[in-house]
């Protein structure tokens, strides 16, 4: 599972969808540039990028361009965190840096709390500076809007970031600028979004089938199943739909899953016994 896009869940007895907003170029895949491309201005970087503006600064150098975002390969500097591409930030000393918008599919509910998760790599091997970067979410594409966390990237790799917010209003954007006052470079890359309603999608289903805490996790999940001693199969999968957990065939009434191995992030549990499968969303959170 890639995004959170439209969160299709599929019993044997009831059928029903959840959709959220999720990002329509989260990991900059949909793009037209054939090979690494550094320091673009920004009209070429959004001529190119699907879904994807960049905005921020006015570069200064010989070329006197707006802009310095780049588009990086496995053939750059840095090799991204997932798929073929991510996108490279500059920030110059002073007050100017780039800065980068992602259209969401739908625009944010006011008052709605959201979890977001992105990688970010601190490439100060460039400079001898690191800056921090600030998301916000906005209205517009050419504007950070309200910051709603700050990030520290650590050096020369990547580092999931992982944080909840409320939704301000109805953000159709999420922006990602580098914080402006040293001249250094950080990559971003495979933006998730989800909110948190994801997190119940099989209440609407046999509320007594089974339950689980707590969510968000640390390391152990703890589940109870309503229908002792049936024979349940749990699996655990990872936004991309790969098994994060060996599969485990439980016969108690409940039983501990140790996620301590997992990367922080959202998952997708599947509890299947004789008569149904229920999916239900679950976060890794340290």
């Amino acid at each position: 599972m890639k995004s959170f896009s439209c969160l299709f869940v599929l019993f044997s007895i009831l059928g029903f969808n959840v959709c959220g907003q999720s990002f329509y170029n989260g990991s900059f895949e949909i793009n037209t540039f054939t090979t690494c491309v550094q320091a673009v201005t920004d009209v070429q970087f959004s001529s190119k990028m699907q879904r994807v503006v960049a905005f921020g600064k006015t570069w200064t150098g010989g070329n006197q361009f707006t802009g310095k975002t780049s588009v990086q390969d496995s053939g750059c500097s840095v090799i991204p965190q997932e798929g073929s591409w991510c996108v490279g930030l500059h920030s110059n000393f002073g007050t100017t840096s780039d800065a980068i918008a992602l259209e969401l599919t739908d625009s944010l509910v006011p008052g709605t709390l959201y979890y977001l998760s992105f990688y970010l790599y601190g490439n100060k091997g460039f400079q001898n500076y690191q800056s921090n970067v600030k998301i916000g979410e906005s209205l517009i594409s050419y504007d950070v809007g309200t910051t709603i966390y700050t990030a520290t990237p650590d050096y020369l790799v990547w580092k999931n970031i992982y944080f909840s917010f409320t939704a301000s209003k109805r953000s159709k954007y999420i922006t990602v600028k580098i914080v402006p006052s040293y001249n250094s470079w950080v990559q971003v890359d495979n933006f998730l979004i989800a909110p948190s309603a994801l997190l119940g999608v099989d209440e609407h289903n046999t509320s007594n089938f089974f339950s689980l805490y707590p969510n968000p996790v640390n390391t152990e999940l703890t589940i109870h199943f309503a229908n002792d001693p049936e024979p349940y199969l749990v699996e655990c999968y990872s936004q991309l739909g790969q098994l994060a957990l060996p599969k485990r065939i439980i016969h108690a009434p409940s039983a501990t899953l140790d996620l301590a191995a997992l990367p922080e992030g959202i998952y997708t549990l599947r509890v299947t016994n004789s008569r149904s499968t229920v999916f239900k969303k679950i976060i890794v959170a340290r």
